[in-house]
């Protein structure tokens, strides 16, 4: 299997929704606006984790973190 490589900023625009679903993280609600997800970062009951469709930036507002997917990827590994 090939491995393409991107630069940063690429990575950085990733869309965060697609990377989750690929790592196995579904959203528990979503709006036109926003995705709602039970934290891929700690153990959690209620959905807490918020992804903004037009910024492309999530927010988990149980650890107060958030960032583009770059930041995500980083705090998941």
């Amino acid at each position: 299997m090939k491995i393409k490589k991107i630069c940063c900023e690429d990575a950085r625009n990733l869309d965060i929704v697609h990377v989750l679903a690929k790592l196995g993280h579904y959203p528990s609600k979503t709006t036109v606006k926003e995705a709602w997800f039970l934290s891929p970062l700690r153990s959690e009951t209620q959905a807490s984790f918020h992804v903004s469709y037009h910024k492309n930036r999530w927010y988990d507002f149980g650890l107060g973190k958030g960032g583009n997917c770059l930041d995500l990827i980083i705090e998941l590994k």
